[in-house]
């Protein structure tokens, strides 16, 4: 149970630190992937993402006497991180559904099932380990001034879990996410 708890700790903080980077895996934009706003797709997560891709643009925005060079440095290192990510995530979501279907058989095989729990905890624990030094390597191209405000606010609303738009499609956005409006 202690285990579980410092886990689910240490997966907020690395959800903290997403906010904070204005790294967004989820599908924006229509649903369909190409962002031309057709309204095809359910559109979930559209608001929840673009607040956080928002709230981590301003934040590493608002660092005192950030430099352009900085700046690029930031931008490649979310590149590279994602790029990094997006298999594991593709893999995560092979894992889950294949979980799903082994849980709905009929005659579901629990060995099976907690295979593939074994399987999903090793990705998410490959992602958390990729985020972590992530976010060391922001702090290495800090000053200390800079670090210091980085450290203050990046601890800033860990622990709270999100309140997403469960079921609620939003359709036709754009995948702007720099206005306000949406």
């Amino acid at each position: 149970m202690r285990t579980l708890k410092i886990k689910s700790t240490i997966s907020m903080m690395i959800l903290s630190l997403l906010m904070i980077t204005g790294i967004s895996f989820a599908q924006q934009g229509n649903g369909n992937g190409n962002g031309n706003g057709n309204g095809n797709g359910n559109g979930k997560n559209y608001h929840k993402n673009c607040a956080k891709m928002n709230k981590g643009n301003r934040m590493m925005s608002n660092i005192p006497n950030i430099t352009d060079e900085q700046k690029k440095q930031f931008a490649d290192l979310r590149t590279k991180t994602m790029k990094q990510i997006m298999p594991l995530k593709n893999e995560l979501a092979e894992i889950k559904a294949h979980k799903h279907t082994l849980a709905t058989a009929d005659n579901a095989d629990i060995k099976a099932i907690n295979k593939q729990i074994d399987k999903q905890t090793k990705v998410k624990g490959q992602i958390m380990k990729i985020k972590a030094q992530m976010h060391q390597d922001i702090r290495a191209l800090l000053t200390d001034d800079q670090r210091i405000y980085f450290d203050m606010h990046a601890s800033k609303g860990r622990g709270h879990k999100g309140h997403g738009n469960k079921g609620h499609g939003n359709r036709g956005h754009n995948g702007n996410c720099n206005k306000g409006g949406m």
